[in-house]
This record gives structure tokens, sequence and C-alpha cells, in this order.
């Protein structure tokens, strides 16, 4: 969908208000994961979006892609959103280092995100909407020390959960769907010694004269997720929607009562049982066992 318009595509509210009922009439549904790639894009959706969901006769809770710059940009809009029923979101921040945001087309990140998320966090937000930031390890102009600032900076700043992501690159992807940094590997500085060596997810092995992708993986690992796992929530915003889905009340997810051993398998499993519950009940039928409180 790249080259699109801001408001291209952008489905009629009333429409989405009839589903919001639909779903609440016939299946109890109040919780909902947001997947717009760029939910918050503009004031004038994010407005009807608030009016809608106003005029709805019940409450909804949502999860959903925000990009902090724009929230910067149109200050009422976090508002609207609070109020409207968010309660976590998802910020790809990803540097806080000027040179590798404006590589990236995140200028906004390096100058100016450091200030604003603490402020949204706390300020505006009060801590009530729970906030992941996912940051990438490997782009250009950023330096281990720079990256354990950033670590530091999560951490000084009382924030909620943090993702940690090395540079994925793939030397073959076809150009239409490559970064940037894909189509100008060279420029940047990227090498891939072993091109033909699957890395991860169909990436392929990097490296540039400061490090390589298994360095930066050993760098998150080894360093950074040290420094930010003691208060690090253990679920990201689109977890704790799936758990509020299995009764689990928003109390829980605050960060001084979140429990550090989860069995991550039951939680799987549970994951799988309420869809098996869910599509036999979307199904009508009536041979599958359903849970008693899916």
């Amino acid at each position: 969908m790249l080259g699109r318009g801001k408001l291209d595509y952008l489905r009629d509210f009333e429409l989405v208000k009839e589903e919001l009922i639909q779903n609440y009439e016939k299946w109890g549904v109040t919780n909902y994961y947001i997947i717009c790639d760029t939910f918050n894009d503009t004031e004038f959706k994010m407005k009807a979006w608030y009016d809608m969901v106003a005029s709805l006769p019940f409450k909804i809770k949502y999860t959903s892609y925000l990009r902090a710059d724009l929230l910067d940009k149109f200050p009422d809009v976090p508002y609207m959103l609070q109020e409207s029923g968010l309660i976590a979101g998802f910020h790809g921040i990803e540097s806080l280092g000027e040179k590798a945001s404006m590589l990236i087309g995140k200028g906004w990140s390096g100058k100016s995100a450091r200030e604003f998320i603490p402020k949204l966090t706390h300020d505006i937000w009060k801590s009530k909407v729970k906030l992941t930031l996912s940051f990438i390890v490997g782009l250009p102009g950023d330096t281990r020390e720079s990256l354990t600032d950033t670590a530091h900076w999560f951490v000084d700043n009382d924030l909620y959960n943090i993702n940690w992501s090395s540079l994925g690159l793939s030397k073959d992807l076809p150009g239409r769907n490559a970064s940037e940094f894909e189509r100008n590997a060279e420029q940047y500085g990227f090498t891939f010694p072993k091109a033909t060596v699957p890395y991860s997810s169909g990436n392929s092995l990097w490296q540039t004269d400061y490090w390589n992708c298994n360095q930066a993986d050993a760098f998150i690992k080894d360093t950074l997720v040290k420094i930010t796992n003691p208060v690090n929530a253990r679920f990201g915003s689109w977890a704790l929607l799936q758990l509020m889905q299995y009764g689990v009340t928003e109390e829980w997810f605050e960060k001084d009562k979140i429990p550090h051993a989860v069995d991550q398998l039951k939680l799987v499993q549970r994951t799988h049982d309420w869809l098996k519950n869910y599509i036999a009940k979307l199904l009508g039928n009536q041979n599958l066992t359903l849970l008693e409180n899916p």
C-alpha cells in the first residue's frame, strides 16, 4: 500500500459502528486490535473515530499501532484516543539517534522522542495507556554506546514495555518490497558476505565496518535486555488485549503487579482453546466441546 493517500480506503465510520454493534449484540465483543498501519495518520480520522465510539451504547477497549510524531503534532488526539478506549499502543520509534532516524524516514524520533514519550506516558496518559516501544539495533549511526544510553533512558523514565530487534535485511528481496537499505545497501556500508545463507525470516547475514547481524543479536541479549528487563513489563501492547479477552483485568498489568514467571505454553493453549470455542459458536457446531469461560 505504499504511495496511497492518507484518507484513501478510509472506511465509512457508520459501517464500522454497525459492525461493532453487531459484534457486541451477537458475541459480546468489546475488545479490539486495530491493525491499521497508521491509525492516527490524520486529526480528521481521529475526530471521526472519537465521535463514532462516543455514540456507541457500550464502551470498547483497543490497542493499535500509533505514530508518536503525530500524537505530538496533534495534541488533542492523545486525549481522544484514551477517552475512546485506548488501553495500549505500539510505537515504532526505531532509534533515538538523529542520523539513524533520519536515514529511515523517522527524523522526529531522533529529535523529539526522548522528551515526548515520557511526557505522553506520565503527564498526558497518567500511565493508564501501556506503550510498547520498538527499537532496531544495527542502523547506521547507532553505536553500542548510544543504544546503551537508550536502554537507560527507558529505565530512568519508568516506561512500560520495550522491544529490541536486530536490523533485518534481505539481499535478494524484489525491489518493490525492498527497504531503502536493501536497495542501496553498499551506499550505507552494508555488505552480505554470506548472502545465500538465510539469517532469519528470509533475511540475509549482513555486516558493516562497525559490526554484523550476529553481533547485533548478541548485544541485544547480553547488554540491552539485561539493562531493561528488570523493569520491562512482561507483556506488550498486543498481548494485553489477548489476556483481557480471557478475563484478566487492567489492574493486573500494572508493572509492580505483573508476575515474573508466566507459563507461556499455557497461554498458547488457552489461545487455541478460545479460538476453537469461537469458531464453534460462529458455525453453530454443537458437536464441538465448548469451554465454559473462554
